[in-house]
């Protein structure tokens, strides 16, 4: 199950923990959560309610469940996931990353964009444009006020790890390509914050 224990600024815990998966008898693992100013949370993990591994998500709103999980990934992509990362803005859009692996190929950053209503607004998408498909890893993601986000990830494209990270604009576009943050040398888990 994802336990979840709400805080408030102090540290002290506002009510007990809770169960935020609804369907308790299948495995549930990789939990993500992310909040915003207004104090909404959002929580992604992996799921295998339905005998395979899908990417789940619940909305907390005012300390309180908002509504049943509802699904991220789509269900025509029955691959392996792993690596769940969120964000939620002001305006209530979420966007979720994972890794994704098929077959045929390593691991690949993937995402896909829900708005407020938790309706998804866009399909699901490839992240990293690496046409090597070399491994990638560790993905994690911050989405700003004006709905514009950045997702950065260890890739493994150039036989060594780096950190990469591509830009999004509000409506979801790329604004450039794949870029490599910092130098070349060897770096593992990324992490992506914003300074105000």
């Amino acid at each position: 199950n994802i336990i979840c224990q709400l805080l408030d600024t102090a540290g002290a815990k506002i009510d007990s923990n809770f169960v935020i998966n609804d369907d308790m008898k299948s495995t549930q693992l990789y939990a993500s959560a992310a909040s915003n100013n207004k104090g909404n949370v959002v929580v992604t993990w992996y799921d295998y309610r339905n005998s395979f591994p899908q990417i789940y998500s619940q909305k907390i709103v005012n300390t309180q469940l908002n509504g049943n999980n509802f699904t991220v990934s789509e269900e025509e992509l029955k691959s392996t996931k792993t690596n769940v990362s969120c964000s939620i803005n002001d305006k209530g859009k979420i966007v979720v990353s994972w890794l994704n692996y098929t077959d045929l190929t390593e691991y690949q950053v993937f995402s896909r964009i829900l708005d407020s209503s938790k309706s998804p607004i866009s399909e699901t998408f490839r992240v990293d444009n690496d046409e090597n498909s070399s491994a990638q890893s560790s993905p994690e993601l911050i989405t700003f006020d004006d709905s514009s986000y950045i997702i950065v990830w260890t890739d493994n494209r150039n036989r060594t790890s780096n950190i990469f990270f591509q830009i999004y604009n509000s409506d979801g576009t790329l604004l450039g390509e794949n870029k490599i943050a910092g130098s070349t040398s060897y770096k593992l888990y990324p992490k992506i914050i914003q300074l105000k």
